[in-house]
């Protein structure tokens, strides 16, 4: 495809930024980043959503807030599209529960293992 549907490099942007890369988000870096469909997917799947760098979630706010932003209206451009925009916005809403919910995981554990210490059960 020599250029996307109109929104869609938006997407490929949020993909980009979710990777790490902050500099180039053309075409033709999303057409290397997508060049070998099987290694792109792999790193999707592999993609560490427990650590999205606060600078990654910054860069995104502008993009999530796109009204065209969501995988129906993609759908309506491209199910590629798509697909990517469903899994950005279900990376960073995991992200968001993680962060909230990790602390208190945490803290849990500790009780745990203190309580465990005193011979206390919880």
């Amino acid at each position: 495809m020599t250029s996307p549907p109109a929104g869609c490099e938006q997407v490929t942007k949020a993909v980009q930024i979710l990777r790490g890369e902050y500099k180039k988000h053309d075409w033709d870096a999303a057409k290397i980043m997508m060049k070998d469909p099987n290694k792109f997917k792999e790193s999707l799947e592999k993609y560490d959503k427990d650590n999205i760098p606060d600078k990654a979630l910054d860069a995104l706010k502008d993009i999530l807030s796109l009204d065209y932003f969501n995988e129906t209206a993609m759908m309506k451009k491209s199910s590629a599209a798509a697909n990517m925009c469903k899994w950005v916005v279900a990376i960073v809403e995991y992200n968001r529960i993680y962060r909230n919910v990790k602390p208190l995981q945490d803290a849990a554990e500790e009780a745990a293992a203190l309580a465990k210490l005193k011979g206390e059960e919880l």
